[in-house]
């Protein structure tokens, strides 16, 4: 157990306008959140890197939701950051001697166990501490540590942020877990990799077009 990762996934509240930047109904972002939390979540729980996988819900609504799935699920205290929401749980697996701690953004449809698996061997084999840069904004999709650290930081500029604190990046070759998808362009590259099982059927549900690769 004390050499895989208790992961953690901070999911966004989706009864309140999840994923504002993408060009669908309220109801459709809501669907390929959820959708896009469960496929992210579902590749990191068959990772041999992983003891086991919490989702950090926003809200009493989003865990209600969360569980029906046989998902994990630690409510947000009312009002708190995502930063306070991650570091609260952070601290409390630390006291249950979980010191191999990872936190993943929730949005990576196309993210692959295979990529789980080697960010992690690396953090595990050669880093204290690493991040994992997105693709396109400059945030992070994972850190990951081998001991309890206040500086989970997966927020916007969070990838300059962690460079500039001396942190290495990894797993630069993990298209997968690179690419978080909050906009529809962003769904489109997904889409050219393999998303998962659930991505695929809300896309074909909402009759959104989009080139899936097989």
């Amino acid at each position: 157990m004390r050499s895989r990762f208790h992961v953690l996934v901070p999911i966004g509240s989706l009864s309140d306008e999840p994923l504002p930047r993408m060009e669908v109904t309220p109801e459709a972002r809501a669907e390929l959140a959820l959708a896009f939390a469960r496929d992210t979540i579902a590749a990191i729980e068959e990772s041999v890197m992983i003891y086991d996988v919490v989702a950090l819900a926003a809200d009493a609504a989003t865990a209600s939701i969360l569980t029906r799935y046989d998902i994990t699920v630690q409510v947000a205290a009312p009002e708190a950051s995502l930063g306070e929401t991650v570091d609260s749980a952070a601290r409390t697996a630390a006291r249950r001697n979980l010191d191999r701690i990872a936190v993943v953004v929730a949005d990576l449809p196309a993210l692959e166990t295979e990529e789980v698996d080697r960010a992690l061997s690396e953090v595990s084999r050669v880093h204290p501490f690493a991040f994992v840069p997105d693709l396109r904004d400059g945030g992070t999709t994972m850190v990951a540590a081998r001991r309890h650290t206040s500086i989970f930081d997966i927020s916007q500029g969070s990838a300059l942020r962690h460079l500039r604190e001396g942190h290495p990046a990894v797993g630069r070759d993990l298209l997968g877990l690179r690419c978080d998808v909050d906009t529809m362009e962003a769904l489109r590259l997904a889409s050219t990799m393999r998303v998962g099982r659930h991505t695929l059927a809300a896309i074909e549900r909402l009759s959104i077009p989009m080139t899936i690769t097989a």
